[in-house]
């Protein structure tokens, strides 16, 4: 009998065990993947949020949210921003995210959640298993690298996040890519041919004509502001544009430089290509100069 009563126990206990390891198989579960920990994000810069899901129902929703752990001994309660970066996303495994100027420097830890709707219900959630930092950017460009065009005779300066692409077969420009496996086209340089009937301007008439001319999609010029750097005039310019695949960008911004009659180039265009790195956009252009 005791014996018997033993093996009654190892069985309750064996099938236990697997029903114990069907439930936590079957179970949903949600794991953030960055920012995970140990990152560095720059104010005003873009991070690619990741995540992934397990057993999550079809039509779940996913928020993010973020906290910051605040220094010992501060006085300081609460946040001084909004928690809630996103609501009601899509469960398809990450989305882009431009950190707020806003945020404060300090340590941060992130949240994602599942939900069936809103309020949120049945949630599921996953935090970073250690802090990240969020920094102010560096406003000051005394390590960034030079790009030296040769045969146009300009350049500018660029910060090391950036990847740098020459058009090797034209020679007139580069492209500044950002991120690893996956990059985004940034910013493009590059020196052009005036196209279209109004080619004969003069250079500082022709730039505020040369986007409709150029580019297919630019319906207006919405504004221009005249930069004046040591040796050169640059033209910073909006553009009303309709893009003809789907981008990553509202409008078109444009700064000129002048080019060379002598090769029909006639002018030298920095534009940015995704609102990503509108900052850093705006700081190269003040290095643009020929």
């Amino acid at each position: 009998m005791k014996k018997l009563s033993i093996i009654l126990i190892l069985l309750v206990v064996f099938f236990a065990g697997i029903f114990i390891m069907i439930e936590r198989k079957n179970a949903a579960k949600i794991t953030l993947l960055s920012p995970n920990g140990g990152e560095v994000l720059e104010r005003g810069s873009f991070w690619t949020i990741n995540w992934e899901t397990k057993n999550i129902p079809e039509g779940n929703k996913i928020a993010i949210s973020i906290r910051r752990l605040l220094p010992e001994n501060t006085s300081t309660e609460g946040q001084e921003f909004d928690p809630l970066i996103f609501v009601d996303l899509e469960n398809n495994g990450n989305i882009d995210w431009t950190i707020p100027s806003s945020y404060p420097e300090g340590e941060y830890l992130m949240e994602v959640t599942s939900y069936e709707s809103l309020p949120i219900k049945n949630p599921v959630s996953d935090e970073s298993n250690t802090t990240f930092k969020i920094i102010s950017p560096a406003n000051n460009t005394e390590s960034w690298q030079t790009y030296q065009n040769q045969k146009f005779a300009y350049h500018l300066d660029y910060p090391s996040v950036l990847t740098l692409r020459e058009f090797s077969e034209t020679g007139t420009g580069a492209n500044f890519m950002l991120g690893g496996e996956d990059p985004v086209d940034c910013i493009t340089v590059s020196a052009r041919i005036a196209a279209g009937p109004k080619a004969n301007l003069s250079f500082s008439e022709y730039v505020k004509e040369a986007a409709i001319q150029e580019i297919q999609g630019v319906t207006k010029l919405n504004s221009i502001e005249t930069i004046n750097t040591d040796s050169s005039k640059i033209y910073k310019t909006t553009w009303e544009y309709t893009p003809l695949e789907q981008a990553n960008i509202d409008y078109l911004k444009i700064a000129y430089l002048e080019g060379s009659e002598d090769n029909n180039y006639k002018t030298i265009q920095l534009i940015l290509n995704d609102s990503r790195c509108e900052d850093i956009y705006n700081q190269m252009v003040l290095t643009f100069n020929k």
